[in-house]
């Protein structure tokens, strides 16, 4: 087996790597729930249970053999301002959870 690689958005859309696209039923790791614990603190805001996975919001990924990725870092938006960036693997579990305001981000677009 290779070693993984990671790769980003632009580079998974140009070599044409897939990943389980459709809906994921998520569950979190205990790092996971504590970092959305935190943010979501005295606020309505609840994490996701269930996303849709596709090449529109796959941010990065991991293969282990340059055609089908292993484990997503899906970028959806938190609130106007920010975004939340899950780390998923393929059975949809979200091994940790980062916010970035949207003004700090280098991706603005898309």
């Amino acid at each position: 087996m290779q070693s993984p690689k990671k790769y980003t958005r632009q580079e998974i859309l140009k070599k044409n790597i897939k990943f389980k696209s459709g809906f994921l039923k998520l569950t979190y790791s205990k790092h996971a729930e504590k970092r959305f614990n935190e943010r979501i603190f005295g606020s309505l805001i609840v994490k996701p249970t269930i996303i849709n996975v596709s090449e529109k919001n796959i941010f990065s990924g991991i293969s282990y053999n340059d055609t089908e990725l292993t484990d997503v870092v899906v970028r959806i938006e938190y609130k106007k301002s920010d975004w939340c960036f899950l780390a998923i693997t393929k059975s949809g579990f979200v091994k940790t959870v980062y916010f970035q305001k949207k003004s700090e981000c280098y991706l603005n677009k898309k």
